[in-house]
């Protein structure tokens, strides 16, 4: 159970910190802050693509422990 929630928890933060860097927040006075908003874009689009297939394969497990029960 711990473990399902650290999961869904890092992922998010990661999403969390790509909207961080979207929104400049990390962004020095002297740098580009069109490559931080690139970086922003990918680590939230690389989050939600690790939950969805996370969820994905939680699912897959969950199904098919019900049909290993059923035989």
């Amino acid at each position: 159970m711990y473990s399902k929630i650290l999961n869904y928890g890092i992922r998010i933060l990661m999403i969390l910190m790509g909207f961080l860097m979207v929104f400049g927040v990390f962004t020095q006075p002297r740098q580009d802050p069109s490559l931080m908003r690139m970086m922003g874009i990918v680590l939230i689009l690389f989050g939600i693509y690790r939950i969805a297939i996370y969820h994905t394969r939680q699912q897959r497990r969950h199904r098919d422990g019900e049909k290993e029960n059923h035989f």
